[in-house]
Parts: C-alpha cells; sequence; structure tokens
C-alpha cells in the first residue's frame, strides 16, 4: 500500500506520497489514490532536490500552487526543514520558490513566492472563442483561461464538459495543465485538466488559478507597483495574492493561505 498524507490547503485537498516512488508509477499510484478517496483533488510526490532541499512533483508533473504550499507546511510540521523560511524545488517551476510558513492553532499559513522577473505581457496571450476576446494567463507548468460569468455563462452541473470543450477550441488540450476559469469580481469557478493522468476536476480552491488571477486583474487595471487581491474560492475559503510589478516586469508572484491536517 502507498504511504500518504492527506493536507489541505484552501479544500483544495491533496495526497502527499511521502515515499520515493518512480515517475512512471505516478499516474498508477494517483488513480489508486483518487479512486480510494473521492474527496482528493491531486496527488504530489516527495523527493530530493538536494541535501537541504526537498522537492515537489505533482502527477502530471504541472506545477500546482496550493499543493506547493501545503507542502511548505508539511515540511515544517514534520521537522524536515528546521526553519519557517526556506525554498523548495517544485514540478512545472524551473527555480527554486521560498517558502514561510507560520503555525496558528492547529493550521499553518504559509506564502510562496515565485520571482518570476519578466514582462507581465510575456504571460499573457489573447484568444478568440465564439468570437469574443478572453486572455489566457500562462504561468510556468500551468495556464489559465479566464472567462467573465457576465459575458460567459458558468453552469455549474456541465462546468468540466464544458472546460474540455473551450479548452477543445482553443486548441490548448496539448499543454500540460490548464485551467477554465469562470469569475464573478474576485470569485473564480476553476475547472483544471492535466494531460499526462487525464485527470479533469472542478475544484474547491486552485493557487495557481488564484495566482494566474492576480495576474490577469494587475494586467487589466495597468497596474505597476504592489498588486494585493483576496481571491474568493469555489468553497468561499480565500487565497491571498501579492503581484509586485515594477515598470511591467513582474519580480515577484506570492501567494498565501491556510493548510489544515484534517479533513
Amino acid at each position: 500500500m502507498t504511504e500518504y498524507e492527506l493536507l489541505n490547503p484552501s479544500g483544495n485537498i491533496t495526497a502527499l506520497v511521502t515515499k520515493d516512488v518512480p515517475r512512471e508509477k505516478y499516474k498508477e499510484i494517483s488513480n489508486e489514490i483518487m479512486n480510494n478517496n473521492p474527496s482528493v483533488e491531486q496527488v504530489g510526490f516527495l523527493k530530493k532536490y538536494s541535501d537541504t532541499v526537498f522537492r515537489l512533483e505533482m502527477a502530471g508533473l504541472e506545477f500546482c500552487g496550493n499543493a506547493s504550499r501545503a507542502f511548505a507546511c508539511f515540511l515544517v510540521k514534520e521537522k524536515y526543514v528546521s526553519s519557517d523560511k526556506f525554498e523548495i524545488s517544485v514540478s512545472g517551476y524551473d527555480d527554486l520558490i521560498e517558502c514561510n510558513v507560520e503555525k496558528k492553532g492547529n493550521d499553518y499559513f504559509s506564502t510562496i513566492d515565485l520571482k518570476l522577473k519578466k514582462p507581465i505581457n510575456d504571460f499573457i496571450e489573447k484568444k478568440d472563442l465564439d468570437g469574443q476576446e478572453v486572455c489566457v494567463v500562462k504561468l510556468p507548468g500551468i495556464s489559465h483561461v479566464f472567462l467573465d460569468i457576465k459575458k460567459f455563462k458558468f453552469d455549474k452541473e456541465n462546468c468540466k464538459k464544458e472546460a474540455k470543450e473551450i479548452l477543445n477550441k482553443l486548441n490548448l488540450l496539448d499543454l500540460p495543465a490548464v485551467g477554465v476559469i469562470w469569475y464573478e469580481n474576485s470569485q473564480i469557478h476553476p475547472v483544471v485538466y492535466v494531460k499526462d493522468i487525464d485527470s479533469l476536476f472542478y475544484e474547491n480552491s486552485c493557487g495557481s488559478g488564484s495566482m494566474a488571477f492576480g495576474i490577469y486583474q494587475s494586467y487589466l487595471k495597468n497596474s505597476d507597483g504592489l498588486f494585493d487581491c483576496d481571491v474568493i474560492q469555489k468553497n468561499k475559503e480565500i487565497v491571498g495574492v501579492n503581484i509586485d510589478l515594477n515598470k511591467k516586469i513582474i519580480n515577484s508572484a506570492k501567494i498565501c493561505g491556510f493548510t489544515k491536517f484534517t479533513l
């Protein structure tokens, strides 16, 4: 039986496999865990990056913001690291990610910081969807399509089917991981597809989607300097976002929120 822990970052339930397993087994193990635990939305694997840095690899080798946050909390909770500030390596992102973890009661609050260091326009792609312009935010390891609910109706019961059709129309299904996010004001409804493991979830919460939403809103508002927003998830929990821009260069993109270790 595969050894794993269940982590709960803002409702985006993540199974973390704590025993080293070969990459070719990821899909099989991920399917096994998710079949046995219907609440699990994604599976990650604990690896060593170096003598001092731990690595998180998602089952589809995508980047996952909430899993990265939760992984940082797990490392502190289980004393894999001796400091509350440290770096981790994650799939889908080439550089190390800075983490800051605080224990608050029985829960943990973490911030992860991606030093993107590129112009904001490099992350933005505009596409035509049924005659209307939509925006795709291209993060390392995952992209997200944003649909304003005022223009594109959101159907909770059929959103997964609609998301797959939209991704097909936009020729995005070959990406390693891609989300379709319907949004209303600051609330998001994320449907995420991961190619390698052929998974499609209407997620309770999405960290990378929240980060992408912050970048998208920064772009729409033509922001420069610090842009902060609280992104309301499907389950009403909050993921905080901070985008630090200087002359249209994204120096830093942060997300923060709580992780629980009980479901």
